[in-house]
């Protein structure tokens, strides 16, 4: 079931307006959930150096070059290797919901395409704020460079107000030239997360897991069908893409829907596949936050055959919370969690940490609104149910995917668990689902 608050929720007809609230916690306690699947540690060849010189002599030096994109809570991000020196990395957040700003430097060791960032340092010329300098020690960076795109994990990310620690898949490109919008019009699935922040507290209200069709036209023009098939749909959204500030967001288009902006979207090719990666900020009626990130890509068939393999994903880590001020009594706790799933020509997952196999579902998703997941058939996605263990809520958690190339696979999933507590001295257990983004890499 998609992740709630206890009084009524609902998701307004431009995805937008997330209604609800949620009680205080008082006392402590503890808790424990349970999750499968994964986000991809990103996978491709290293970067590019510069020449060497005349006679061949002396090492290669390689050029600085800067990716900006998308993290899948739902920020922009500009990462530039090699700056301001060969071997360190400069991580600049752009746009944040969460306070995040100013920039970051460090080194970076590879290991064969992986860059792994260490020493992290406050840059003197655009200094982030405290409360990031103060976490330093606890965040971590892993990326790969696969032509022009960047891919990879980040975590330990703290931030300005409210519980918990942040972290997500990274998906960056270095591509500067606008990409016309006559190239990108056609028809895409996309798949998307959508959490609420309470404004006064900082803490997660409600979130959604979603796949749906979207047509982009030569003029710009968006149309979005939520939760369902674009020729068959009761709840169309429209809207334009416009070219975003080129300075700060290069290659980007500003989204707005229904007369409200809705974020940034950047076009990105990798592995042969076009693209757009949508980085979600926009406020409800309320003032909340309304934040997340999704993926478009054009309309594909799947069969089982296309997606067998050995899958290793990863995705943000969730932990039960004592949350100070209004929210749900989860936060993300700044883990990456990783897993490896199986995928048989017959269209059996098999996960391997819990053991279990299950079916799935080809191009069909099971999207989380509300209390309990919507199926819709939907071609380029595929769902799982997995078994949820006692003590925690019984019953299935569903975990649903779209393959975006031969080699990748974005996906959300609900994770389930339980916060133990006191609320006016009486004892509580109370169960909770949490709604999670990640990505799989094949090998």
């Amino acid at each position: 079931m998609g992740a709630a608050l206890a009084g009524a929720a609902t998701l307004s007809a431009c995805g937008g307006d997330d209604g609800g609230g949620g009680g205080s916690t008082v006392g402590s306690g503890t808790g424990s959930s349970d999750s499968t699947g994964g986000a991809g540690n990103g996978a491709g060849n290293g970067g590019g150096g510069g020449g060497g010189g005349s006679g061949g002599a002396g090492p290669v030096t390689p050029a600085a070059v800067t990716y900006t994109g998308v993290i899948a809570f739902g920020d922009t991000i500009a990462i530039t290797l090699d700056a301001p020196a060969a071997g360190q990395l400069k991580i600049r957040f752009a746009d944040s919901t969460f306070g995040l700003s100013g920039t970051l430097v460090g080194d970076y060791t590879k290991s064969g395409a992986t860059y792994t960032a260490g020493n992290l340092a406050a840059d003197s010329a655009d200094p982030p704020p405290a409360f990031i300098t103060d976490a330093l020690a606890g965040i971590t960076a892993t990326f790969a460079v696969s032509g022009t795109t960047l891919t990879g994990e980040i975590g330990g990310l703290p931030k300005a107000l409210g519980g918990g620690k942040l972290s997500g898949h990274v998906t960056a490109s270095s591509v500067s030239t606008t990409t016309s919008l006559a190239s990108l019009a056609g028809l895409y699935t996309f798949m998307r997360t959508q959490s609420t922040y309470v404004t006064t507290s900082g803490n997660l209200q409600v979130q959604y897991g979603m796949v749906g069709q979207t047509r982009i036209d030569a003029d710009g023009t968006v149309r979005m069908c939520q939760f369902g098939l674009y020729d068959a749909c009761s709840l169309m959204t429209t809207g334009t893409l416009a070219l975003a500030d080129q300075t700060r967001y290069p290659g980007a288009y500003d989204l707005t829907m229904a007369g409200k902006r809705w974020g940034r979207v950047f076009p990105v090719q990798a592995d042969g596949v076009q693209t757009l990666q949508f980085d979600h900020n926009q406020l409800d009626s309320g003032g909340n936050q309304i934040t997340g990130s999704g993926v478009w890509r054009a309309v594909q068939t799947l069969t089982a055959a296309q997606v067998a393999g050995t899958w290793t994903c990863a995705q943000p880590g969730v932990a039960a919370a004592q949350v100070t001020g209004i929210g749900l009594r989860y936060t993300l706790d700044g883990s990456i969690q990783t897993e490896t799933l199986t995928i048989s020509g017959a269209g059996a997952v098999s996960s391997g940490t819990s053991g279990q196999t299950v079916s799935l579902t080809l191009n069909s998703a099971n999207n989380l609104l509300g209390s309990s997941p919507m199926p819709a058939a939907l071609p380029g996605a595929m769902s799982a149910d997995w078994s949820v263990p006692a003590p925690l809520p019984t019953g299935l958690r569903t975990q649903v995917f779209m393959p975006v190339d031969a080699s990748t696979m974005t996906y959300f999933a609900e994770v389930k668990g339980q916060t133990v507590t006191t609320v006016e001295g009486t004892p509580l257990v109370l169960d909770w689902t949490a709604v999670v983004p990640g990505t799989c890499r094949k090998g």
